[in-house]
C-alpha cells in the first residue's frame, strides 16, 4: 500500500497548483472559476467555525452541492433569520460576488460597524452565493456561448446571442429555475417573460412547478428553517428592485419599509422600487413564491446596468453585459444596502412570517 500513499501525496501536492493554472486561465476574471468559487465558500466557513456553519442543502441536477453558509452569532439558537441568495441563473455571476461579500461583510464588521451589529443582534443569516453550479460551470467551459472575451473583437449575432443565452442561463435540463416556482394566482400578462412552456424559450418553466432538483431543494430548505422571514436574491441587470407581488396593502407597506432602507444605504446609484398591485403579474419567480407560500418578505434584486457594464469593458459580450468588470463597485454599493434591507423587513415582521390572513 506504500505506492498508493505515495500517490496520495503527489496528488495533494500538485493539487492546488493545478487549481492556480485553472484560475490563471480564467476568461472571466476577476470572477472565480467555478472550482475557485466552491473553495471561497468552504474556505470561509472553515475560517470562521464559531459564527459559520456549512450546509449542503442539495444537489444540483449533474450532482453538484447546493451550499449554504449559516452565519450568526457564537451559542445562540432559535434566532429569526434572513436568507440571501445568487446565481440563480448561471451567466449572472456577480450575484455570487455580493453574496459572499455580504457574508464577509456580516463576519468581519460585527462589532465594529455599528448596523451590521444592530442587523446581528436580531438576525442569523443564510447565505447560497450560487444556486444554479451546473450552469456556472457550462458558462465556464464554453466562453464561447458567453459572447467571448472582452477584448477580443469576438461578437454574436442576435441568434447566436439568444441561443448562448439560453444554455448557460437556464439550468442542465433548460429549465429557467427562476420561473420553475409554483404560481401564487393566474398571470395578468401572458407573455413569454413572464414563464413559458417552449423548452426552447430562454425562460422555459420547466414541465412542472419544483420540477428541478435545485428548486424542490429549495422548497425543503424553507420548508424546514420557518425562522427564515425575509430573503434578498441577487441578478442582473436593471439597477432595479422587484419585491413580490402584493394583494394588499399591508403588504405595500411592509415592502416600502424594506425598499426604503435598500435605497437609503446605496452610496453610488439608487435602485426604484418596481411593484405596483394593480398591473404586477405572477411569473413563478422566487420572490412572489415565498411571499405567497410562506410568507416571507421577499425581493430581486437587479445589480448594475447593462450599459455601464458594456462601456465599463468596452465590449459586446453577453458575459460582461451582465457582469460589471469592477464589481467592487457594485459590491460597495449594494452588498450593505441588502444587509439594511433585510435587517428592516424583519422588524416590519416583528421577527415572524407573515401568516396566511395577513398576506
Amino acid at each position: 500500500m506504500r505506492w498508493l500513499a505515495v500517490s496520495v501525496a503527489l496528488f495533494l501536492l500538485v493539487l492546488p497548483a493545478g487549481i492556480r493554472a485553472v484560475e490563471e486561465q480564467n476568461p472571466f476574471a476577476p470572477y472565480p472559476t467555478p472550482a475557485g468559487l466552491e473553495r471561497e465558500i468552504r474556505e470561509l466557513a472553515a475560517a470562521h467555525p464559531d459564527r459559520v456553519s456549512l450546509l449542503e442543502y442539495g444537489k444540483s441536477v449533474e450532482g453538484r452541492p447546493l451550499l449554504c453558509l449559516h452565519i450568526g452569532r457564537p451559542g445562540r439558537v432559535g434566532m429569526p433569520a434572513a436568507w440571501i441568495g445568487g446565481c440563480i441563473h448561471g451567466n449572472e455571476w456577480i450575484g455570487s460576488r455580493l453574496a459572499l461579500a455580504m457574508a464577509r461583510m456580516l463576519i468581519a464588521d460585527d462589532g465594529r460597524d455599528p448596523d451590521i451589529t444592530a442587523a446581528l443582534d436580531r438576525l442569523d443569516f443564510f447565505v447560497a452565493p450560487c444556486l444554479n453550479p451546473d450552469a456556472y460551470e457550462r458558462t465556464f467551459e464554453h466562453p464561447e456561448l458567453a459572447g467571448g472575451i472582452a477584448g477580443s473583437g469576438m461578437t454574436l449575432s442576435a441568434e447566436q446571442g439568444d441561443a448562448g443565452w439560453s444554455v448557460i442561463r437556464k439550468n442542465a435540463r433548460g429549465v429557467d429555475l427562476n420561473r420553475n416556482f409554483p404560481l401564487p394566482g393566474k398571470p395578468l400578462v401572458p407573455i413569454d417573460w413572464a414563464g413559458s412552456p417552449d423548452p426552447k424559450s430562454v425562460h422555459y418553466r420547466g414541465p412542472r412547478p419544483l420540477s428541478e432538483p435545485e428548486t424542490a431543494a429549495l422548497d425543503s430548505f424553507f420548508r424546514d428553517h420557518p425562522e427564515i422571514v425575509a430573503a434578498l436574491s441577487w441578478h442582473s441587470t436593471a439597477a432595479v428592485m422587484y419585491p413580490a407581488h402584493c394583494p394588499s396593502h399591508a403588504c405595500m407597506v411592509r415592502y416600502g419599509k424594506m425598499c426604503r432602507a435598500f435605497q437609503q444605504n446605496q452610496p453610488h446609484r439608487r435602485y426604484p422600487r418596481m411593484q405596483s398591485r394593480v398591473f404586477d403579474s405572477y411569473t413563478g419567480e422566487m420572490e412572489d413564491w415565498l411571499y405567497a407560500e410562506y410568507g416571507v418578505l421577499a425581493t430581486d434584486v437587479e445589480i448594475g446596468t447593462s450599459g455601464q457594464n458594456r462601456k465599463a469593458c468596452d465590449c459586446d459580450s453577453l458575459f460582461w453585459t451582465f457582469n460589471p468588470k469592477n464589481p467592487d463597485y457594485w459590491v460597495e454599493n449594494d452588498a450593505k444596502a441588502g444587509i439594511a434591507a433585510l435587517a428592516a423587513a424583519e422588524r416590519a415582521l416583528s421577527g415572524r412570517r407573515i401568516p396566511p390572513s395577513e398576506r
